[in-house]
């Protein structure tokens, strides 16, 4: 078996190569639960995960103790605590912050539901969610995941992209999606990189569209600001929702560019926003 390369962190440098098994299990079990559509009972985790019932047994009971999994449909599943100390994180938090009020004002001037994503392992995930006069008659959840490649959101996060980040996105993608879905969803991405906003119809409802625009600091750092536009009879209000929801974009990240130039109490500039989808959902 090959021997492992030491990783290099930033600020950190070069690691020794440290072994920590139980560690790995528990978060091998916690990544398995996670991808999972249903719960999974104890034997189903045993049987794919090549381990043992008694070694599966001890970790979820450290995880179900911790608040990290539970038990639901004789089965077990995770729990929104890993997703929610992500977003305690305090450079997450100024994020928040700083795009509430703006998401606030883009519902009022659009009267239509607007939410912010990150992006993390093929899925766009909903960290933020502004509804129209206190209800998201289209069920917009903070937590809610959709398909990167099905979504106008993950043409942004795609899209905005170095070419170094589309390739590895693109060999991740390569390995669920057939290569001429791919191909589109590429074209779409590249497209809306170039006009600065994407837009796509929803899959199984013609009259529902997602618009999403990119909140980046710079390459590979990027969330995205959409909202979902129900086409009704008579509503002529599209390219004001366009236009909106592009200046509310802006000016969240104009806000967020200001806030890190700025020096904080100690003297020092304050540290960049991690804005990719993996730092802030997987830390």
């Amino acid at each position: 078996m090959p021997a492992k390369r030491n990783k290099k962190l930033p600020g950190i440098g070069t690691l020794p190569n440290y072994n920590a098994p139980a560690l790995q299990k528990g978060l091998d079990i916690l990544e398995h639960l996670a991808s999972s559509a249903t719960p999974l009972s104890m034997t189903q985790l045993a049987e794919q995960m090549d381990r043992s019932v008694s070694q599966i047994y001890r970790m979820i009971l450290v995880l179900c103790d911790r608040g990290y999994v539970q038990a639901r449909d004789h089965g077990f599943t995770v729990t929104s605590k890993a997703f929610c100390l992500a977003l305690d994180r305090p450079e997450v938090d100024a994020l928040l912050t700083i795009a509430e009020p703006e998401m606030q004002r883009l519902a009022r001037a659009t009267r239509r539901t607007c939410y912010l994503s990150a992006a993390h392992d093929k899925v766009v995930i909903v960290v933020a969610v502004q509804p129209w006069l206190g209800k998201s008659g289209l069920d917009v959840r903070v937590g809610m995941r959709q398909p990167l490649i099905n979504t106008a959101s993950g043409q942004v996060h795609f899209g905005f992209q170095s070419d170094a980040g589309k390739e590895k996105w693109r060999q991740a993608l390569a390995e669920t999606e057939d290569q001429a879905t791919l191909a589109q969803f590429v074209k779409d991405a590249d497209r809306a990189a170039a006009l600065g906003q994407a837009e796509r119809t929803h899959r199984h409802m013609d009259c529902l569209t997602e618009i999403s625009s990119p909140v980046t600091l710079r390459k590979d750092q990027v969330f995205a600001l959409s909202l979902l536009y129900l086409h009704r009879p008579g509503s002529d209000d599209f390219t004001l929702c366009r236009t909106e929801l592009s200046q509310a974009a802006w000016q969240i990240t104009q806000a967020l560019r200001v806030q890190q130039a700025w020096p904080d109490r100690s003297g020092h500039q304050s540290q960049s926003v991690e804005m990719d989808g993996r730092n802030l959902i997987a830390g």
